[in-house]
Parts: structure tokens; sequence; C-alpha cells
């Protein structure tokens, strides 16, 4: 079987990774180099009286948020302190720019001292909830779109136990086929506990909708478990995203952890990216896709490359309970473990949302390997590709139907992993957290460089699991600074 093609339901052949060699989507780099947009306005959340925007003399919040970036950009540093939100609409946010930014006059809101890196509470700047419901910051409103806006450094804990829907802490949000938002940012920041209860339906930490580029980087977002083991309480959940970049964060201890939960019809999902991540403790996924609302098919939804996806009901969800399957899924280069399922493929009223693509994951000491809730392989599964992963420690390799499956099965069988193992990956010290490969593990350049995340051809060897390099110096999950 060649390695750059499958097999369509209909038997016939395209492209695995369509889109050719991955390229960022917008919304900025990891650095978070200002320096081309210093400084124009302090602000301090806990003043009422309006000010000139000097340390002296900070703005307050309404006069941060009403700056207007006509004919320069708009860089406010907000002061560390509490501004208490009155919430007064379920889906719109209640602090967010008054003013659209653009690529030449951006808005950024940047908090002093980062809540990733400051220790103590009180030095940080946060958003509390004073009353209402609804999504305390970020950007969008109706029939209103948002441009080139960043939020860096904030922290919003507060938790809201109503059975309302559309309930986040951090919230953007796109009007479905008349304004689309674009290029925003969300760094550095703790959010935790979102909104809504059960019986709501789509309340989390962070929502974007109909937003194109849009960048969550260096962040902590978790302790999202009032939804009672539903989906919809899912950490972060997008709709209709098209160039979503999530990277050095650890998303954690919730219903589930990311979702790309579908789009609308006419809408785009497609080019987004979580990589370099970890994912931890989601009760019912780590990773989850699906195509609900009428979308229709759509290719290139996703790559999720060099994560660390543990202690989940399922490592990778993918489902389907709409007409379409989002295709063009790629899961690379991660370590899956410790979880019920490194995979579970679960049917909908449409099917199976098909991963089109996995390869060189280590899948390590979960319950299953690879869990189906159909009845056999040959039902649903031709779009599916499993090669180049390495399966060790799990109870079972594969489950369909009720039925735990062996290697042999699942290799000879079915005939998947062409080039796959099932041996100790001999991490340098699993028990201690260190799950880098050791010198002589089998899982050094057994893979091959799907997504060329080495700069070089598809065919180039690569190792398994996320940290790729010969050194293994990658940084998985939020930086110390």
């Amino acid at each position: 079987m060649r390695f750059d093609l499958v097999k369509n339901s209909d038997g016939s052949m395209r492209s695995a990774y369509p889109l050719g060699g991955y390229t960022p989507p917008g919304g900025g780099g990891d650095n978070y180099d200002y320096s081309s947009f210093p400084v124009t306005h302090i602000v301090d959340p806990a003043t009422s009286t309006n000010g000139t925007g000097s340390e002296a003399s900070p703005l307050t919040v309404a006069q941060a948020m009403a700056l207007n970036p006509v004919s320069a950009h708009v860089h406010c540093e907000w002061k560390p302190g509490i501004k208490s939100v009155d919430l007064l609409n379920s889906k719109w946010p209640a602090i967010r720019p008054d003013h659209s930014g653009s690529a030449t006059y951006p808005i950024i809101h940047r908090a002093r001292n980062p809540a990733v890196t400051t220790a103590l509470q009180a030095d940080r700047t946060r958003f509390v909830r004073n009353s209402g419901h609804g999504s305390y910051f970020g950007v969008g409103i109706d029939l209103q779109a948002f441009d080139y806006v960043t939020w860096d450094g904030f922290e919003s804990l507060e938790y809201c136990q109503q059975d309302f829907g559309d309930e986040f802490v951090f919230s953007v949000w796109g009007q479905l086929q008349s304004t689309v938002t674009s290029n925003i940012a969300l760094r550095r920041c703790i959010i935790e506990n979102g909104g809504g209860g059960t019986g709501s339906d789509n309340h989390g930490c962070v929502w974007a909708q109909t937003v194109h580029d849009f960048e969550i980087g260096d962040c902590q977002i978790g302790n999202n478990t009032n939804g009672y083991n539903n989906e919809n309480a899912s950490a972060i959940m997008f709709y209709d995203v098209d160039g979503v970049d999530i990277h050095h964060s650890e998303v954690y201890d919730s219903d589930g952890l990311i979702w790309f939960k579908g789009r609308h019809a006419g809408e785009t999902v497609r080019n987004n990216r979580v990589r370099l991540s970890i994912l931890r403790g989601g009760s019912k996924f780590g990773l989850g896709f699906s195509s609900p609302n009428g979308g229709t098919t759509m290719a290139d939804l996703l790559r999720a490359f060099q994560n660390h996806i543990h202690t989940c009901g399922s490592g990778v969800w993918c489902n389907s309970y709409g007409a379409g399957d989002p295709l063009g899924v790629a899961v690379i280069n991660n370590l899956i473990r410790a979880c019920t399922a490194g995979f579970l493929m679960k049917p909908g009223a449409g099917g199976y949302a098909a991963i089109l693509t996995n390869r060189n994951n280590i899948l390590y000491q979960n319950t299953y390997g690879v869990q189906s809730e159909d009845t056999t392989w040959a039902a649903s599964h031709s779009m599916f590709e499993y090669n180049y992963n390495n399966y060790f420690g799990n109870t079972n390799i594969y489950r369909e139907g009720g039925n735990n499956r062996d290697w042999a099965y699942w290799t000879g069988t079915i005939g998947n992993e062409a080039n796959g193992i099932n041996t100790d990956p001999n991490f340098v010290n699993a028990g201690g957290g260190d799950y880098r490969l050791a010198t002589g593990s089998n899982a050094l350049d057994a893979g091959l460089d799907y997504l060329q995340l080495h700069g070089g051809s598809q065919s180039a060897a690569i190792n398994l699991g996320p940290y790729i390099s010969a050194a293994q110096d990658e940084v998985i999950g939020v930086r110390a600074a």
C-alpha cells in the first residue's frame, strides 16, 4: 500500500494529505513579539475614574474597550486587578472591543503579568462574574465582524452552574454566512469553569464560531465538569472554524477537552491544527470532531500532532451525528496513553466521521488501542488508515462490536499497520513522567515524516510519538516563559 494514498468508500484512491506541506494559519507566531506595536495605553481594571492612559492616569475598562484604531494600533497594558462583569446577554461577550482592528492597526489587550507565569493570583489581571449569565470576555457580536484582536495574559476562574445554553468564559462569535471574525489570539491565559449545567447546550471555557485564524497559545484551560460527562461541556468548542491553531497549551479535567463540533450548512471547517499540547483528564474524550447540523463533507479539517493525550475516556473521539463527514483529518506523532480507548470510532446518523490518517503515534497502556462501535471493520472503515504506529501495554489492541481483538487480527485479518510495531517504546522514565525515547528505542526513526515536520520529504524517517527531533527537545504544553 502506498503510504500517501488511501481509498475512498467507493474504492477510488485519493491523496491522504491533499494540502501538501502544512503551513501555519494566521493569528500570530509563538513568540508574542509586540515590538512592532508598542504599548499605547495603561489600563487599571479597578478604577472607575476616566484617565489619559498613562501609568499615573490609567484608562478605565470602558475607555479601553472604546478605543478605535483608525490611524494607529491600540495596545493596552492592563495593571493587575479584578474586573467584576455584569453579564446581560446569554451569547455575546460582555467585555469586548467596540471596534475592529486590522493587520496594520491591531487591537492588543495584554495583562502586565501573564497569568500562566505569575505565581501570585493578586498579581494577575482577572475577570470575575458579578451577575447574570453569558460569556465573560472575548470578541464578536451579532451582525458585526471583529478582526485582529488579541487577549494576552488574563485569568478567569468563576463558575456558573445555571442551565443556560451558550455559556463560555471566553467567546469568539461571528455571524453565520454574513460576517466572519478573523485573526483573533488568546495567549497566556488561565480560563476555567465555564457556564451551564446539566440539560443545557454548549457550555465550556472557550467557544469560537464562524472564525477564521484563531490562535490559542500557552494557555491553561479546563476544570469544566459541570456538564456531567456530556460532550457539550467541552473545555474548548468550535463551530464553523477555519485556521484554528492551538499550541503549547494544557487542556484538562473537563467532560470533553477540545471538540471540533461541526459546521452549519454553507460554512467552512478546515485548516485547523492542535499541536505541542497536553490534553489530560477528559472524562469523555481528549480531542473530538464531528459534523452535525447538515454540514456536508469537508476535507482538510484538522491536523493534530506532537500532543500528549492521557487519562481520557477516549484519547481521540470520532463521531458523526449529521449527514456529513469531516474528512482530511490527520492524527500524527502523538502519545496517547492511559485512556479507555486510544481512538474511539463512533457512528451516528450520518455513519462515521472518518479519521483519514493515523500515523507515527504511540498508543500506550490504554484499555483498547482502537475501539469501534460498529460490528466489523469492513462495514464502515475503508477510509481509515492506521500505519506506522506503536501499540504497547494496551489491554486489548482493538475492540469491535463488543469483541476484543488481538494484534494478529488487527494487522493480519483486517490488514492494518503494515509498518506498525507492538514493542516497548523504551521511554526515558515513564514512571517519572519523562516520555522521551531512550537510546536504542525501537520507536526511533520508525515513522515517516507525513506532515513534513522536519521540513523535508514525506518519505523521510521520523521518531514515533511527540518528541520527533534527534535531541528530543520539543516543549510539550505550556512553556515557562
